[in-house]
């Protein structure tokens, strides 16, 4: 995949490299002392979010928001943006349990329901920001990143004056699954595509974009 695009702000997150200045002095180590077995349970903090609404929230939607929240941070808390949200897997570890629950004749919990809709956590998002902009769920297996990535850049080319804010998440695979698919590091993107209109917003200078690119190819390598 080789095209442009302007970028308003940007955040990534993976055991090892979990916030943008760790990505910016540590994207080039080698993938196996970065994503050591030792980080493989850590999850993000999310503090901005109130602790009812935390407490309900798998790794997978604590990664997303995470990253989410980073990358927009900079932004007009009132500026609509279009979502594009992508997941391989979406939170499969709520389905498992959900599935285990069934075999065992327990009650289904509505929450945990909830949360295993694979665009439940773009809802989130949404509500979190109370922003009412339009949302796509993408999920295109091997693929998933670059397709929603290209998904994101055609939506803001077809309305250059309205950002989009691109989403990629996946967790690792539970088991029983887990036997069957290659090993998924937790990972997490955020990207806002959108032309620098607005007086509070800040690029990436020249290294920051390149290291942005770099970033997206190391979590390429691991989708």
């Amino acid at each position: 995949m080789d095209f442009q695009f302007p970028l308003l702000g940007w955040s990534a997150w993976m055991p090892g490299l979990e916030s943008r200045a760790a990505w910016l002095s540590g994207a080039s180590e080698p993938l196996a002392e970065v994503n050591s077995e030792a980080n493989s349970a850590a999850v993000p903090a999310v503090k901005f979010i109130d602790a009812m609404t935390r407490r309900r929230l798998g790794r997978l939607a604590r990664l997303t928001l995470q990253v989410a929240h980073e990358a927009t941070c900079d932004l007009p808390p009132d500026l609509p943006l279009r979502l594009v949200y992508a997941s391989r897997h979406g939170d499969l570890h709520q389905t498992v349990n959900l599935l285990s629950a069934l075999a065992q004749n327990e009650p289904l919990s509505p929450t945990a329901f909830g949360m295993s809709v694979h665009n439940a956590i773009a809802g989130m998002w949404s509500i979190q920001r109370q922003d009412r902009s339009a949302a796509t769920a993408i999920s295109a297996g091997a693929r998933t990143l670059h397709a929603g990535l290209l998904e994101a850049v055609l939506q803001w080319q077809e309305h250059p004056d309205q950002p989009v804010l691109y989403l990629y998440a996946d967790d690792a695979v539970p088991q029983p699954y887990a036997l069957q698919t290659a090993p998924v590091i937790p990972q997490a993107l955020a990207l806002v595509i959108g032309n620098p209109t607005q007086s509070q917003c800040h690029l990436p200078d020249e290294k920051q974009s390149v290291d942005v690119a770099a970033c997206i190819r190391t979590l390429g390598v691991l989708s």
